[in-house]
């Protein structure tokens, strides 16, 4: 009988694990490496700068009231492509999302041409159901197909239903990274 018991107790604690390990946060899905990406963006550059730069109380409070960032970094960076003779080639602007409603995150990068356009614009990295469908070229590329220097969610940017809160933040993110290109590398 005490062999039996054994056996039951231990198939109980084998599927309370299981149960466990899936039930958990959801696991990360990365679709690129940052390394790679910064070198997709700046073809031509002959060597890489990380621009870092100090953000100021109103870009603070734009990044966590409007973009949906808990509490973001007081220094940000750009990493900058640059040829042989100095000119930029480019710059890419890496950032990670927080979904306080779903408690999950998802980390972008913005890939911008040397005078501030968008290039490309990517989640590199994920961990949300709900922002997976932020994911699609269908979405993302609406912003570089689309010479502006501001992007008006639900006007110039569709956003994604089911992912309202993540399609919104990643707009405002992609103005916010122009504006600060504008600001703090060409100056």
């Amino acid at each position: 009988m005490k062999r039996k018991d054994s056996a039951l107790a231990i198939s109980f604690m084998f599927a309370a694990a299981v149960m466990l390990l899936t039930a958990g946060p959801a696991r990360a899905i990365k679709f690129v490496s940052h390394q790679s990406y910064v070198e997709e963006h700046n073809k031509g550059a002959a060597k890489f700068f990380k621009k870092a730069f100090a953000l100021s109380d109103a870009e603070l409070a734009l990044l966590r009231d409007k973009c949906n960032i808990k509490e973001p970094e007081k220094t940000q960076s750009f990493i900058l492509g640059r040829t042989a003779d100095g000119k930029i080639t480019g710059a890419v602007f890496f950032i990670t999302i927080y979904a306080t409603e779903h408690h999950c995150k998802h980390d972008m990068g913005i890939a911008l041409g040397p005078d501030g356009s968008v290039k490309d614009v990517t989640i590199t990295e994920v961990e949300c159901e709900y922002a997976m469908h932020c994911t699609s070229r269908s979405f993302l590329g609406q912003f570089a197909a689309k010479a502006k220097a501001f992007f008006a969610f639900n006007e110039d940017i569709n956003g994604v239903t089911g992912a309202t809160f993540s399609s919104r933040a990643i707009t405002d993110l992609v103005n916010f990274s122009i504006a600060a290109y504008k600001a703090h590398v060409l100056g």
